[in-house]
C-alpha cells in the first residue's frame, strides 16, 4: 500500500474542513483554472467551502449588500470560462437578460452536473439580486442537484423571508423538515430555519425553533445519531483499504468515499456527525496502518488523529 501521499492527502482534507476555506473576493469567486492557476488541484469541496463562508458573512445583511458580478465558478473548458467572462462583463454593463442566456447556454451545454448546478445557482443569485424576482430565482434554486442543494435549498428559504412571504416560508421549512430521511438531518434543517429567521430579525420565531429542537430531542438521541455517523466511518474507511488492497488509487478512493460524505455533512450543517464521522475515520485508519505494520513488520507513516 501507498501510504504516503493518502497521508498528504488526509492532512489536506483535514486543514480544508477544518479551517474552512475564506470567502472568495469579487474578482475571484470560485474555482476556474484557466483565471486562478492556484485553483487547479482545488476540489468541489473547496467551492462547498467557500460559498458557505460567504452565505455566513452576508449574514443578516445580506439584503443590504451590495451586489458583486463575480460568478461562482467551478473548473470548466476554456469555452465555458470565456463564456462565464463575458456574462460577467455583460452583468457589469446592466445587460442582466444577456447575461443569463450566456449561463443558461453552459447548463444546457454541459457534461459536468457540478458546474450546471453551479451555474443555476448564479442564475438564481442573479435573479434574486437583480431582477428581484423571487419566482424565477426559486426555479433555478430548484434546478440545483448534489451537495450545493443544501445551499440553494437555505437561500430559498432566506429569499422567501426576505420578501415577506413568511407563511410560505414556514410551509416549505415544515415539509424539508417532515421529509428528513435521518434524525441528523431533521436537527440541522431546525437550526438552520432557526438561523434563517434569526438573520431576519425574527427573534421570536428563532426562539420557537429552538425550543422545538430543545423538546424534540434528548441526549440519547443525539448519542445515536454520533454512532450511526461513527459506524458509517469506520465500514467507509474498510471498504476504502481493501480497494486499495486490490491496487485502486488511494488518493481518488479518499476523496470520493470519505471527504465527499464530510462535503456532505458540512453542507448540511451537520456539525455533530462531521466531527464524529472525521474522527471515527481517522482512528479506524490509524488503527487498520497498525495491524498491517504488526503484521509486516515494516514501519509505516501513521496519520494521528487532528481535530476537525
Amino acid at each position: 500500500m501507498r501510504h504516503r501521499s493518502t497521508m498528504l492527502g488526509l492532512l489536506v482534507v483535514a486543514a480544508c474542513h477544518a479551517a474552512r476555506v475564506p470567502a472568495a473576493g469579487a474578482q475571484e469567486r470560485g474555482l476556474d483554472p484557466w483565471l486562478h492557476e492556484r485553483w487547479q488541484d482545488a476540489t468541489f469541496a473547496d467551492l462547498v467551502d467557500a460559498m458557505q463562508a460567504d452565505e455566513e458573512a452576508a449574514g443578516a445583511g445580506e439584503a443590504r449588500a451590495p451586489h458583486t458580478e463575480g460568478l461562482w465558478r467551478w473548473r470548466m473548458n476554456g469555452l465555458e470560462s470565456a463564456q462565464y467572462s463575458v456574462a460577467e462583463h455583460t452583468l457589469r454593463r446592466g445587460d442582466v437578460a444577456g447575461a443569463i442566456a450566456l449561463l443558461e447556454k453552459v447548463a444546457a451545454a454541459t457534461t459536468s452536473g457540478e458546474l450546471r448546478d453551479v451555474t443555476h445557482y448564479n442564475l438564481a443569485e442573479i435573479c434574486r439580486r437583480r431582477l428581484r424576482d423571487a419566482p424565477k430565482a426559486r426555479a433555478h434554486y430548484a434546478k440545483v442537484a448534489g451537495t450545493l442543494r443544501h445551499l440553494a435549498r437555505r437561500r430559498e428559504l432566506g429569499l422567501l423571508i426576505q420578501v415577506g412571504q413568511l407563511k410560505q416560508a414556514a410551509a416549505l421549512a415544515d415539509r424539508r423538515i417532515a421529509a428528513a430521511t435521518s434524525k441528523g438531518a431533521r436537527l440541522a434543517m431546525l437550526h438552520a430555519l432557526a438561523r434563517a429567521w434569526t438573520r431576519h430579525g425574527m427573534a421570536d420565531r428563532a426562539h420557537a425553533v429552538y425550543q422545538r429542537i430543545a423538546e424534540e430531542f434528548t441526549p440519547r438521541d443525539i448519542e445515536a445519531i454520533l454512532a450511526a455517523a461513527r459506524k458509517q466511518a469506520a465500514a467507509t474507511v474498510h471498504k476504502l483499504m481493501a480497494r486499495i488492497d486490490r491496487g485502486e488509487d488511494e488518493d481518488d478512493l479518499w476523496d470520493d468515499m470519505v471527504e465527499a460524505r464530510l462535503t456532505e455533512l458540512a453542507a448540511q450543517g451537520r456539525w455533530d456527525e462531521y466531527h464524529a464521522f472525521w474522527h471515527a475515520a481517522v482512528d479506524t485508519w490509524n488503527k487498520l496502518v497498525d495491524d498491517e505494520e504488526r503484521r509486516d513488520g515494516e514501519p509505516k507513516r501513521r496519520l494521528l488523529p487532528r481535530k476537525a
